[in-house]
């Protein structure tokens, strides 16, 4: 072979593969959906997130899967999103108010696997990625145990089939440190607390906890919300964009009404406080709640991460 032409060979695979890295360690935005066939979803928010986690199905009693939550339109809409659109949608397992049978359901090993042998089955079938574990939560030292035994048994039968693995966490959860090796990434549910449930400070010290638990910073993603939460009463909620709906917001507000939500400006320090501890990304939920102008918090994610496109 020619040397020059030997030269720029190699030149060019060295810039593949550091093209390869940076795509690999550039903060990934990863939102959940309960309607991934909205407009919001396929025509604003996958223009800038990178993985959907589609919500959610329950599992039952006798380690089966009740799939009604998966509509025609919304796997449709999975479909678009996967081949069309370049994003990776995974599946979300439970989350509040469908975990009511996660113990019964991983109470022995042969219930785990009758379990995790239908999750395979549903993503082979629907083309997701993978899965994404929300226990809420686990009622005692046991089920704590068999949660953690879940996700073990379930990373070792996901590798054969090229499957990926996570789980949603509130900052309070611990688990040994096989639980953070088994898990692709940890969704840190750092919002819902007391008072003003999600201020960056919360968000700092949540994500100091879980790195400090052994989690690595590359798997570990800060979610953030969509959404507000009323500071006396926190049973109120409300959409971030109910909320502009009814009120003249700035991109500095994040309180009117006796609520306290994430404003843009807020969003874009919580994102750059994930850049800055090199963290795998970002979590959203729910990408329902956002809206399409330039108030975005969709769009403010990818616009502090991809400040220059």
């Amino acid at each position: 072979m020619n040397r020059n032409r030997y030269t720029r060979l190699i030149v060019a695979v060295v810039i593949a593969l550091i093209g390869q890295v940076a795509t690999a360690l550039e903060p990934k935005i990863i939102g959940y959906s309960m309607n991934p066939a909205s407009a919001i979803v396929l025509d604003h928010a996958s223009k800038y997130i990178t993985d959907l986690v589609y919500f959610s199905v329950e599992v039952r009693a006798d380690s089966t899967v009740d799939e009604s939550g998966l509509t025609s339109e919304g796997l449709e809409a999975v479909r678009v999103l996967v081949e069309d659109r370049g994003v990776r949608v995974h599946l979300a397992v439970g989350g509040w108010g469908r975990s009511e049978h996660f113990a019964a359901a991983c109470q022995s090993a042969d219930s785990r696997t009758k379990f995790i042998e239908t999750l395979i089955k549903i993503c082979k079938t629907h083309k997701f990625s993978g899965i994404d574990y929300d226990w809420e939560f686990p009622a005692s030292t046991d089920e704590n145990a068999l949660y953690a035994a879940l996700i073990v048994e379930s990373k070792n039968a996901f590798v054969d089939e090229g499957l990926e693995l996570s789980a949603a966490f509130s900052p309070w959860q611990k688990f040994d440190p096989e639980v953070y090796e088994a898990l692709d990434r940890v969704h840190l549910m750092a919002y819902d607390n007391r008072d003003k449930h999600s201020t960056l400070d919360d968000a700092a010290k949540a994500v100091s906890g879980f790195l400090a638990k052994g989690v690595l910073p590359e798997k570990l993603f800060l979610g953030v919300p969509f959404y507000g939460r009323a500071i006396e009463d926190s049973e109120q909620s409300i959409t971030y964009q109910a909320l502009l709906a009814k009120h003249d917001l700035t991109t500095e507000s994040d309180e009117v009404d006796g609520f306290y939500f994430n404003g843009p400006v807020t969003i874009a320090a919580k994102v750059q406080f994930a850049i800055d501890r090199k963290l795998g990304g970002i979590m959203i939920w729910e990408l329902g709640q956002d809206v399409t102008d330039h108030r975005s918090l969709v769009r403010t994610i990818d616009q502090t991460i991809n400040p220059e496109e």
